[in-house]
């Protein structure tokens, strides 16, 4: 239990009498804000603050008709907020001390490693997506929420994806709090997607079980395959540009094949049975040849530019001075 004549501050623990003796206290090293002392001394902890920009989340202005949030600023580009915890319970404060979800939750923290207003909040009685900036919950409530990570190799964020738990099944629920799959399966695996097509749902995958048979369904909902194989997965032909995705698979004992392969938004979605004259596998691109090179990494040139000067000869980079 936390002593409650002090106050952890950052990491740093000072005396709530010391701290009153000052009227605001800077909050942060690089995105930080001014605190109210009066305020913050009601906690037993503060952490350093998140900030997101109010333009960026509304950019006409903000309306009473998708906010519930009283306490935004009128003449601040940023709205800054931080953690606290009292009774080893979270929740979330604004730099003018207001509070913006009471400290009741066991769990409490920011939905994605991008600046979204995004939290997702867990206690006995159930899990939620929480838009701090709105002051409002945005999605289901469910039993737990869990993050996910995706299988696009060029991120190493969860890009916004939470596994969605009720009664016992799991589903996938978006940091918006938009419901990307019911929670009726056994498990989700997601998501995995194509470069080109990384905004189109139809072409965004998770891998899903149910009594031990994996499946798989897009973003939309709608199934791409059946719920019957013993084992199934993505592959990623290169890992520095995942414009080729496939999904391999089998059944039984069977040996595993293609299932699935998504070359670009032009070709799309090719069976087990395509041409493989016109497949990744004789026409790899020029990128996983040159990927690291310096004419790639430092000067900038595209794919077509390398093929061009050096003729389509993957060793001629190594000569640049």
């Amino acid at each position: 239990m936390e002593n409650k004549e002090t106050i952890i501050l950052n990491g740093s623990t000072w005396s709530k009498k010391e701290l009153l003796k000052f009227e605001t206290i800077y909050l942060g090293k690089y995105n930080g804000a001014e605190f109210p002392t009066n305020k913050i001394v009601n906690y037993d902890r503060v952490f350093s603050p998140f900030h997101f920009s109010l333009a960026r989340h509304f950019p006409d202005g903000v309306t009473n008709e998708d906010c519930d949030n009283p306490y935004l600023p009128e003449d601040e580009d940023c709205y800054y907020v931080s953690l606290v915890t009292k009774d080893e319970r979270y929740g979330l404060i604004d730099s003018y001390g207001n509070v913006i979800i009471p400290p009741i939750y066991q769990v409490l923290h920011c939905a994605n490693e991008t600046w979204m207003p995004y939290f997702v909040a867990k206690k006995e009685d159930g899990a939620f997506i929480f838009d701090v900036l709105r002051k409002k919950v945005i999605s289901d409530i469910y039993d737990d929420i869990k993050v996910v990570a995706q299988h696009h190799p060029a991120s190493k964020s969860t890009d916004g994806y939470f596994k969605s738990y009720k009664n016992g099944k799991c589903g996938l629920v978006h940091e918006t709090g938009k419901q990307i799959l019911p929670p009726i399966f056994d498990d989700c695996f997601g998501l995995c997607w194509a470069g080109k097509e990384s905004c189109n749902p139809e072409y965004r995958f998770a891998i899903v079980t149910n009594n031990d048979k994996k499946g798989l369904y897009n973003e939309l909902g709608n199934e791409v395959l059946p719920i019957k194989y013993d084992s199934m997965r993505f592959v990623h032909p290169d890992s520095f540009n995942a414009k080729n995705i496939r999904v391999r698979g089998k059944i039984g004992d069977e040996k595993e094949i293609d299932l699935i392969e998504y070359e670009s938004a032009e070709k799309g979605l090719f069976g087990n049975k395509r041409n493989r004259k016109n497949s990744f596998f004789s026409d790899r691109p020029t990128f996983g040849r040159y990927a690291g090179s310096y004419a790639q990494d430092e000067m900038g040139y595209s794919d077509d530019d390398i093929d061009t000067i050096f003729d389509g000869d993957p060793s001629a980079y190594w000569n640049i001075d």
